[in-house]
């Protein structure tokens, strides 16, 4: 039996908010603790990989190739940063504009707010994740009146999680 029937949306959105913030943690601990031997454990392949896409032939013993994955390594912390910071964004749009992911995907789109007027908790959950990171003040409108933000799918208190004090 699928446990996700009906709720495919609500699937995507912990599957991806899960997978972007183990793949942060754990980038942004490599860079963190200086770990030279887990990053080149991450990224040699990927390195090697990207060196040979673009014509270049790279030894997997060039002295140089640490750098580079050290480079992928941060643009990696970057381009997640990035991820969060939209989903989260797209939560503010949408409570501000209805229509504007709509516009923006040429498809109708689900709101962010429910038939009662409150806004979804797996759309909540971005903006509780993008504050932890960011404290970007453009979410606290969001996540004032709903904490603590619980959502048992979610594995619990997110507020409790992030534990990000609000202005």
């Amino acid at each position: 039996m699928n446990s996700w029937a009906g709720s495919e949306r609500f699937r995507w959105a912990t599957k991806t908010r899960e997978t972007q913030e183990a793949a942060l943690a754990s980038r942004k601990a490599l860079k963190a603790t200086g770990d030279l031997q887990g990053v080149l454990e991450e990224w040699t392949e990927e390195s090697l990989l990207l060196a040979e896409a673009r014509g270049f032939l790279v030894s997997p013993s060039d002295p140089l190739l640490p750098e580079l994955c050290r480079a992928l390594n941060d643009a990696a912390i970057l381009a997640a940063q990035d991820r969060l910071k939209r989903l989260a964004d797209r939560v503010r749009l949408d409570l501000a504009d209805p229509g504007f992911m709509a516009a923006k995907a040429g498809v109708a789109q689900e709101s962010s707010l429910l038939a009662n007027g409150k806004i979804g908790s797996d759309r909540l959950i971005w903006a509780e994740a993008w504050y932890d990171l960011s404290r970007d003040p453009a979410v606290v409108p969001l996540l004032a009146p709903n904490r603590p933000l619980s959502v048992r799918s979610f594995g619990g208190n997110w507020t409790l999680f992030f534990g990000a004090a609000l202005p």
